[in-house]
């Protein structure tokens, strides 16, 4: 009897694992909807509805292209574009190809293409279209739309001289006449007479280098000095005349040697007048030569 019991056990034991495995076998095999056995999971851990390597089924992975995130959404592949990159040419091959911030064709979004202007320079910075005038150009009237930045103003524009609205007339500074070069207000010629010794073209040609025996003929030009003479600039040239009581009686110009005290009306080398010389056996009475002794 005790063979033929065991025998019975291990049958009805064997049935028993028998249907247990069936019925694990049969619960794993079902997997709620969305919810798939992928790889070497067994317990229907995978979301093909929103899985971008197993899509809508194992092993379905989403594509990679370039600037995108991938995204599963209902168990299809629906890439997205990353922050600021767009897919504006709708090509699935180069993902999202555009960079909006910076983009002159798709500026902030596609299609926004940033316009151009004459002597300008059109740019995207952060999503906006700018626009500025190229070096040595202006907006001086303030209609960019019509004619860009029409004026260049680094040129000879007597009213836009280096700036809209920068005036540069001819009589601009004092004792000159001043004209507009690279867009600077400038002395291009002083009066006659005058000079711009100080460097500040506020006051102009300030300096008379006609008459000023400091600066006689041209700026620094000081007439020199001689014994008993008084330095002057005459028609910006230096010349001396002697101080009261004195004369110059050498040559037509003084020079180095100065004037000397004569007395014209006694002196018998100089009766008169320079190098007036009297007679032998005259004398110079009252600036006269005369035979009367002295």
């Amino acid at each position: 009897m005790a063979p033929l019991f065991h025998s019975a056990v291990f049958v009805v034991l064997a049935v028993f694992v028998t249907i247990c495995s069936l019925h694990i076998d049969h619960v794993l095999a079902v997997c709620p909807a969305g919810m798939k056995n992928c790889g070497r999971d067994t317990l229907c851990r995978t979301n093909t509805r929103s899985d971008p390597n197993n899509c809508g089924n194992c092993n379905r992975s989403c594509p990679r292209t370039a600037n995108t995130i991938r995204t599963c959404e209902n168990s299809r592949c629906k890439n997205r574009c990353k922050t600021n990159f767009a897919d504006c040419d709708k090509a699935a091959a180069n993902g999202c190809e555009a960079y909006t911030p910076s983009n002159l064709n798709h500026c902030g979004r596609c299609g926004n293409k940033c316009p151009t202007y004459l002597n300008a320079v059109s740019a995207c910075t952060n999503g906006r279209c700018t626009v500025k005038c190229k070096p040595g150009y202006a907006d001086c009237n303030r209609n960019m739309a019509k004619d860009g930045c029409e004026t260049f103003v680094l040129g000879t524009d007597p009213g836009n001289c280096g700036r809209c609205g920068a005036t540069c007339k001819e009589d601009q500074y004092p004792f000159s006449v001043s004209q507009c070069k690279g867009g600077k207000c400038g002395i291009i010629l002083c009066y006659r007479g005058m000079e711009d010794c100080n460097g500040d073209i506020k006051d102009g040609c300030e300096r008379d280098t006609f008459t000023n025996p400091n600066a006689c003929g041209s700026c620094g030009n000081v007439c020199p000095t001689y014994p008993n003479a008084v330095p002057i600039c005459a028609n910006s040239w230096c010349r001396s005349i002697c101080k009261d009581g004195f004369d110059y009686c050498y040559g037509p110009e003084i020079d180095q040697r100065g004037c000397s005290q004569i007395f014209f009306d006694k002196d018998p080398k100089n009766c008169g007048g320079c190098n007036n010389v009297c007679a032998v056996g005259q004398s110079c009475q009252q600036g006269v030569c005369t035979n009367t002794p002295a």
